[in-house]
């Protein structure tokens, strides 16, 4: 299991990467998350406990997508986020079908800090999966493997604590990160500084990213953002929209069926099973389809930039695209690609090959 786990950071990390090598990307807009000054007390237990545990505080929605810049497909998320002097507390919803849950699905924050070297020094990730589980982890000069922050040397600790839930509808991760664990391998914080200008500067100017993980694909929804932390003398904030997740109804689940003879609710369940079978059909269908046109993107993409990077290098530019065709026979055996997005993914490489040849 910890293996599978260092394979999703390290696609993780390799999907961030890629979109970090230009450092301001033309088009792509970072969204202002704007924390406030802790007044009300957090209970990690991924869902809205009271009134007032995240009302003081208001809620940013984003959208999250795929590729540099940013594109879609996307996915909308809504994001609290407040501190006190120690720690960074953040509050996710995300809209996700009870159908497309899956255990290794995690969201979080990352930064690059430090002085621009490759690109950066010193990289931060704050993952936390829907099973609970917190990965704070860290990546050194961009070189070798993303480690947890407690199996590095001399070993860290894990500063993300957190816990996570879908309601039905929405998936709700709750979690805070220390400001400044003093272990070396996170970021450091400070009160009122602005982070993620993506500018270059030391610690403010690299890259802060909201991150969804999605492992039923093995792939991420992102957006850069910029985040400002409050001090204690910041104005209050005070929402009221937001309220407790009551998820008892209060209702006799036994009084729905009252005056209905045995005959007729035998006759309505086996109605509904049969609804369900079939929703559950279309719903395993939509998720196959939706994977199959992530990586046909994805790999599109990876052809069309392989032959625009390469092209004047020719030996270069023919082993990358062999190697993407043999990438794309194995994920036509593997069922992933349909026939139809198989055949183009194949006659575009052989169009860029041809074209190599002949120049």
């Amino acid at each position: 299991m910890k293996l599978r786990k260092r394979c999703i950071l390290y696609l993780l990390f390799l999907s961030i990467i890629l979109g970090t090598i230009s450092v301001t990307t033309k088009g792509q807009e970072e969204t202002l998350l704007t924390s406030s000054w802790i007044r009300y007390p957090v209970t990690l237990d991924g869902k809205v406990t009271s009134s007032t545990e995240w009302s003081d505080t208001s809620s940013t929605d984003i959208e999250l997508g795929m590729g540099d810049p940013v594109g879609p497909p996307f996915v909308s998320a809504r994001i609290w986020v407040k501190n006190d002097g120690e720690w960074l507390y953040l509050l996710f919803k995300v809209p996700w079908l009870t159908s497309d849950v899956d255990v290794e699905d995690a969201m979080g924050v990352s930064l690059f800090w430090g002085p621009f070297v490759n690109p950066w020094l010193h990289f931060d990730a704050g993952m936390l999966e829907f099973t609970g589980y917190p990965s704070d982890t860290y990546r050194y000069n961009c070189t070798g493997d993303m480690i947890y922050d407690i199996d590095c040397t001399p070993p860290g600790q894990n500063d993300l604590e957190g816990f996570a839930t879908h309601d039905g509808t929405h998936y709700w991760f709750e979690m805070r990160k220390a400001l400044a664990s003093g272990d070396g391998y996170d970021w450091t914080l400070e009160l009122g500084r602005t982070y993620g200008l993506r500018d270059r500067s030391p610690d403010t100017g690299g890259d802060l990213h909201v991150a969804l993980w999605d492992g039923s694909i093995n792939d991420q929804y992102y957006r850069y953002v910029r985040l400002k932390v409050a001090t204690s003398s910041d104005v209050q904030v005070e929402d009221t929209s937001i309220t407790p997740q009551d998820t008892d109804t209060g209702r006799d689940p036994v009084g729905i069926f009252s005056g209905w003879s045995l005959r007729e609710v035998v006759y309505l369940i086996s109605i509904m099973g049969t609804l369900i079978g079939i929703v559950s059909w279309v719903n395993r269908t939509r998720k196959v389809r939706r994977k199959q046109e992530i990586v046909f993107n994805r790999i599109l993409s990876e052809i069309d930039e392989i032959y625009t990077r390469y092209r004047i290098n020719s030996r270069k530019c023919e082993t990358e695209l062999i190697k993407v065709k043999n990438n794309v026979m194995d994920e036509f055996k593997q069922e992933v690609l349909d026939e139809d997005k198989f055949k183009i993914l194949i006659e575009r490489i052989e169009q860029y090959l041809n074209a190599i040849k002949e120049a």
